[in-house]
């Protein structure tokens, strides 16, 4: 069972408060958008591969939070489901960010490195500027949430795989 802690006024999953100091812990916070780093224009494979699944959005998506901080920037947490047997398309986080597995499990496919399986109750970091995509290898639907900071007005993902440009705005990003 996960349970929730409170992060600016709103409750949490106390294994994302977890995510983020972790993330801080090795310089490489998604609470800051001070850096950003675009990565590839384009990319149909990671490490040589295409990651498996069937393209799609996330379903059942809710936006908990949407707020201005006092430094200006825009934070952005989002609950969806992944369906089994899906990924995400290929893309990037210019600004980073960070996914936790509430139920189910989720294989992170990342440039340069291996594939990374994290199930309920467990959260990865995102570094900015990487290749990636999510896919949900199980048999059982990946509830998820996912937590983003960027400068206000730009999103928190860029699509980079051709052909998928129509789940783009899934976040409200290129």
């Amino acid at each position: 069972m996960i349970g929730f802690g409170v992060v600016r006024n709103i409750a949490v999953p106390v294994v994302l408060v977890g995510a983020m100091m972790a993330a801080s812990a090795y310089g490489e916070s998604s609470m800051s958008s001070s850096a950003a780093k675009e990565g590839p224009a384009s990319a149909s494979t990671i490490n040589d591969s295409v990651p498996p699944g069937q393209v799609t959005r996330l379903t059942e998506q809710n936006v908990m939070l949407r707020a201005v901080t006092a430094q200006g920037e825009e934070e952005l947490i989002i609950k969806g489901v992944r369906p089994a047997g899906t990924r995400a398309p290929i893309h990037t986080h210019p600004y980073g960010g960070s996914t936790c597995v509430l139920e189910g499990a989720m294989t992170l496919y990342m440039q340069d490195s291996a594939p990374v399986t994290k199930s309920a109750g467990s959260c990865y970091y995102m570094p900015p500027g990487m290749a990636m995509s999510g896919a949900n290898e199980g048999t059982v639907p990946a509830v998820l949430i996912d937590w983003f900071i960027t400068p206000k007005g730009i999103g928190p993902w860029k699509v980079i795989e051709p052909g998928h440009q129509d789940i783009a705005d899934q976040f409200g990003g290129d």
